[in-house]
């Protein structure tokens, strides 16, 4: 076994996770993600999540987290001591023009152009 592969055998996996209306979850669990389905208003719901994150936060490589609940959620999570989780919010589907704007972002961070079909339509 090479020094590498042993390096990446001792990583601990980070987990993704997304917190919004039914249909973003559902799209991000497909690919692995921990999901919460939650509305903005729904302080249970909330709970929980917080309760989650409280109780996984090393395990947590960051979160992707619907507009509509971002601010309710974030100003809760800023309260938590000891939680450093990265956060994108993404746009709720009336925002959807702000995709744009999120892929020049993801470029920018990953150095190379993203090409694709997505569900928002063929690019």
């Amino acid at each position: 076994m090479t020094q590498d592969t042993q390096q990446i055998q001792n990583q601990k996996v980070q987990q993704l996770v997304v917190v919004g209306d039914a249909q973003t979850v559902a799209f991000f669990k497909l690919v692995g993600a921990v999901g919460f389905e939650v509305e903005a208003a729904n302080a249970k719901q909330l709970s929980e999540v917080l309760q989650y994150i409280r109780k996984n936060a090393r395990l947590i490589g960051g979160m992707l987290v619907a507009a509509q609940v971002a601010e309710a959620l974030i100003e809760r999570l800023d309260r938590m001591q000891g939680v450093d989780v990265p956060i994108i919010r993404l746009p709720d589907p009336s925002g959807l023009s702000q995709i744009g704007f999120l892929e020049a972002l993801m470029e920018k961070a990953i150095g190379m152009k993203l090409e694709h079909s997505s569900m928002f339509g063929k690019k």
